[in-house]
């Protein structure tokens, strides 16, 4: 397992280079209050969050904008899997199981 200070670089390397994509200046100080809000979540949904918003976002997004993302992106992952449940022993429910799951480890 990583200690806090290499999740806390990594984690300001990503914030950064999004901070560039919007010409926004992001101080030690910023990066450390993103990082402190966004604890409560998965390292992976995280970065998963930064990563959509390179694609997604006009601004630079508060910390907000990433929790709401990580929270719209595991409501779309439930409701595949409820979808799936429903049609529980097809062929389709196969697939969308397997689609599910390889959401849910960033393989899809």
């Amino acid at each position: 397992m990583e200690n806090t200070d290499t999740v806390l670089r990594q984690f300001s390397n990503s914030l950064e280079h999004l901070a560039q994509l919007h010409g926004t200046t992001l101080t030690s100080e910023i990066a450390l209050m993103y990082f402190n809000a966004l604890q409560p979540y998965a390292e992976e949904d995280v970065h998963s969050a930064i990563e959509r918003a390179t694609q997604t976002s006009q601004w630079f997004p508060k910390p907000l904008d990433l929790v709401k993302s990580i929270e719209d992106e595991r409501d779309r992952q439930y409701r595949l899997w409820v979808k799936a449940d429903n049609e529980r022993g097809t062929k389709r429910h196969t697939q969308e199981c397997l689609d599910a799951w390889k959401g849910s480890q960033g393989l899809g």
